[in-house]
């Protein structure tokens, strides 16, 4: 979402005459693109707290960042917001409402964010800067809530009271929707309690499956075409690409995958090799991801404790 600060507002002005609504809206835009200062531009503010933390991305108009290995809900956001952003004129309601949430709740919910920043002796400045330039007295705070109210009088005068709370109800949509889109929290959770190993084995299994089922689904469309007359099993190769839980199945109990040793699976040593026929095919993350399913096929080692457990409740409970 950060890299693309201030996309829902992106066609709240074209050339000719504005009101004063929309020239509220646009002041919020332009300060968001930096005012024609490229390192103003509150998109390059992020990167470059991305990059003081040792993380390059790729642009966000390549190909590259769109195959980025993000949790699928990191998506939600900055697309809902680039879509309403595209039709001004149709949803201006739902952009005046999704315009206050974000502008009029930055300073109380980004002061703590700055706070733990500064803790960590991360540069804060991004959300620093949105904790002050957002306020509610003379900032993108006031100027959104100053935006709605003109509005509402707008159609109250011009429609009466029922056309007013008919358009205040858009607004409200608009503010509730952005601050409910998604799943994003949740999700990153779930990934943290994978990388901290606070799940059990079935949800370790679950998630890599599902992490290289992602990595499938990306390269169908250009695998699918691309192994010829070769065989994975019974079936051609390029046709389980149509298929991506078949291709897993037959995959796991091939030759290439070696669940003893994966690192030593041939898939690994063999076909992404320099000599291979997959070479450089998988980018070094996926390479983790296709290792962490591997590992995840190993039968399952019953713990000398559990059994323990089974046999002398006493014992254990010493212990």
């Amino acid at each position: 979402m950060n890299l693309v600060d201030g996309a829902w507002l992106q066609r709240i002005l074209s050339s000719g005459p504005c009101d004063d609504v929309q020239a509220k809206l646009f002041a919020i835009w332009a300060d968001e693109a930096g005012n024609g200062h490229t390192e103003l531009n509150h998109c390059n503010i992020y990167d470059a707290l991305l990059r003081s933390l040792d993380v390059y991305l790729p642009p966000i108009t390549s190909r590259a960042f769109a195959e980025l290995d993000l949790v699928p809900a990191a998506w939600d956001n900055p697309v809902f917001q680039l879509c309403v952003g595209l039709f001004p004129q149709e949803f201006l309601p739902e952009l005046l409402g999704m315009t206050l949430y974000l502008e009029w709740e930055a300073t109380p919910t980004l002061t703590p964010q700055v706070r733990a920043l500064e803790k960590h002796k991360i540069n804060p400045h991004f959300y620093r800067m949105h904790v002050a330039i957002d306020n509610v007295s003379e900032g993108h705070g006031a100027l959104a809530k100053s935006a709605v109210k003109q509005y509402l009088d707008r159609m109250r005068q011009t429609g009466g009271e029922t056309v007013m709370q008919e358009h205040w109800r858009r607004i409200w949509s608009g503010y509730v929707t952005w601050a409910t889109v998604g799943n994003f929290g949740s999700q990153v959770e779930q990934v943290l309690n994978e990388l901290d190993g606070k799940i059990d084995e079935d949800q370790r299994r679950d998630a890599s499956r599902r992490r290289l089922l992602q990595v499938i689904a990306r390269k169908a469309p250009y695998a699918r075409t691309a192994h010829g007359i070769e065989y994975l099993g019974e079936k051609p190769l390029n046709e389980l690409f149509l298929d991506p839980e078949a291709l897993l199945e037959a995959l796991k109990i091939s030759k290439w995958i070696n669940v003893k040793d994966p690192r030593e699976s041939r898939f690994i040593t063999e076909l992404l090799s320099f000599s291979g026929p997959m070479y450089k095919v998988f980018t070094p993350n996926e390479v983790d991801i296709l290792l962490d399913w591997i590992e995840t096929l190993a039968p399952k080692v019953p713990s000398p404790f559990l059994n323990l457990a089974k046999t002398s409740p006493r014992v254990c409970l010493t212990w």
